[in-house]
């Protein structure tokens, strides 16, 4: 395997692993907030479908203003949505 084939093949990975810890972080903050998620969609200006998608983590493009406004509807930072469970962050 090319060093190219190898350093895509792990970014791709770590991709995966960073939307992942996003969309549970951000449906931490959200239930945290006792907020569902038709509040949470409507304040960003996003659908329901869509902000499911992001908490799963299977939202690979959007655009970087949604996370701004995500923290805002939650009341929260941006760097918090890359904390791990264990307190470390990505």
């Amino acid at each position: 395997m090319s060093l190219f084939k190898k350093n895509e093949k792990e970014f791709a990975e770590h991709y995966k692993l960073v939307r992942k810890v996003e969309g549970q972080n951000i449906k931490k903050y959200r239930t945290e907030k006792n907020l569902s998620k038709k509040e949470v969609a409507e304040k960003c200006g996003i659908s329901i479908k869509t902000l499911t998608s992001l908490e799963e983590g299977v939202v690979m493009d959007f655009e970087v203003i949604l996370l701004f406004r995500l923290s805002q509807v939650l009341e929260t930072r941006v760097s918090q949505f890359y904390i791990l469970p264990d307190g470390g962050s990505i």
